[in-house]
């Protein structure tokens, strides 16, 4: 596995200067002496570096100490961050760029959805499997989320991505795409900025179709329906799904988009800005409007299967169980989601094996799987499946028994009709 064991492993390492810096990789100084290192070290890294294809090993390291696996942080903030890596042949060069770049023109909690947009919108590009990584972004209005999908865009060229309307209903986007009686999407990342719009103006029977139409285009990769003198028309498509929502929105609708399985196919994220950091935003707004792109990523966009995914398959699968809990969705369903996640990433940093500090950015997500309005919903849930009964559930949360049980016996029914729980449980 490519990491600091293989690093250790090797016969040489432990002639090493311990407090071997590589802020500047053309001259190999030390951080003590200042002395470039000899020779015949430089060229036992060098083959090192060689034999695991890693081309630029400056790409998104500042100042990498092997000893310690310190280094320094994107911002000053002391907020975690996967530049904080025990790992310094990682390639996370677009991983920290965009991450820096969303946290700084932003705010730091928009660093993690932006992120997950953007691989989201490479996963059709990426992944020759359905589901994709679709996003469902859930926050208050006037928090980023538009920007968010904008920034997101202007990752990828205009061909391989496409914005849905407001208005947009099945029959619009099958026709927009027609030939014959075929609709092909092709690959392709579609955002959905404004959901809550689409659901409020449509009449049932049209949201209705847009919500099941979307459903099999995103789990089967088409979708088929009939007209009188079209019996058999297909739109068909290895899509993902970006789609903005107001938390008032979700909570209103959450109901039928789960009860149709249409979110069991998304990664569903909540946050909400603090006034503090609305007001810094503001104080700042100026010169953060300022901050620019000026050196456009390169994307190498390739089918990519993960090689050492079987090294991994038990800690991705504990994930699961977490992301299922947090997410309120089923085990099958969250690990479907962490894979198409892993595979973009992966993708993004041109790289087709997992190491650990991949997970990290799983465990940077969990905090935003919560829904803030499902008041203990997630801890319900954990407690049930540690086999403690309603009574003993409410006692741990420090509530009254009496008044809390019919709040605990509705969320623990609704997670074994959506599979989050046993329905033994």
């Amino acid at each position: 596995m490519i990491g600091e064991k293989k690093l250790q492993s090797e016969k040489w390492y432990d002639n090493l200067p311990k407090n071997i810096n590589l802020y500047n990789l053309e001259s190999w100084e030390t951080e003590e002496d200042k002395q470039p290192l000899p020779q015949s070290t430089l060229d036992e890294l060098r083959k090192f570096y060689d034999e695991l294809g890693i081309d630029d090993l400056e790409s998104g390291f500042d100042s990498f100490n092997i000893s310690t696996g310190s280094s320094i942080p994107l911002r000053s903030r002391g907020y975690l961050d996967l530049v904080e890596t025990s790992n310094p042949y990682l390639k996370l060069e677009k991983t920290n760029r965009i991450l820096k770049y969303l946290r700084t023109k932003y705010t730091d909690k928009i660093g993690i959805p932006g992120y997950l947009k953007v691989l989201s919108s490479i996963s059709p590009h990426v992944n020759n499997q359905l589901p994709n990584l679709n996003i469902c972004d859930v926050a208050p209005p006037g928090q980023f989320k538009t920007r968010s999908s904008i920034e997101a865009q202007s990752i990828l060229p205009k061909r391989k991505w496409n914005t849905l309307k407001d208005d947009d209903t099945m029959h619009a986007i099958f026709e927009r795409y027609r030939n014959g009686n075929v609709a092909n999407l092709g690959r392709k990342a579609l955002f959905l900025d404004d959901a809550t719009t689409l659901f409020a103006t449509k009449p049932k029977r049209v949201k209705d179709r847009i919500i099941s139409g979307f459903t099999k285009l995103l789990s089967q990769g088409d979708w088929s329906y009939g007209e009188r003198q079209n019996p058999d028309l297909i739109l068909k498509g290895n899509i993902s799904l970006i789609m903005n929502l107001t938390l008032e929105s979700y909570m209103k609708y959450e109901s039928k988009l789960l009860g149709s399985t249409f979110l069991e196919r998304f990664l569903t994220i909540f946050y909400n800005l603090s006034e503090p950091e609305i007001m810094e935003y503001i104080k700042e707004e100026k010169e953060r409007n300022r901050i620019v792109v000026t050196n456009k990523l390169h994307l190498k966009l390739k089918p990519t299967e993960i090689d050492n995914l079987d090294e991994y398959n038990d800690r991705i699968t504990n994930f699961a169980k977490e992301y299922s809990r947090l997410n309120f969705k089923s085990i099958t369903r969250s690990q479907n989601q962490i894979i198409a996640l892993l595979k973009s990433h992966l993708a993004l940093n041109e790289r087709n094996v997992i190491v650990d500090n991949d997970l990290e950015l799983l465990e940077l997500i969990k905090p935003y799987l919560v829904n803030p309005l499902a008041v203990n919903q997630d801890k319900i849930i954990g407690l049930a499946k540690k086999g403690l009964n309603v009574r003993d559930i409410c006692k741990e949360l420090k509530r009254d028994p009496e008044k809390y049980n019919r709040h605990v016996y509705r969320v623990l029914k609704k997670a074994k009709e959506r599979g989050v729980l046993d329905v033994y449980t």
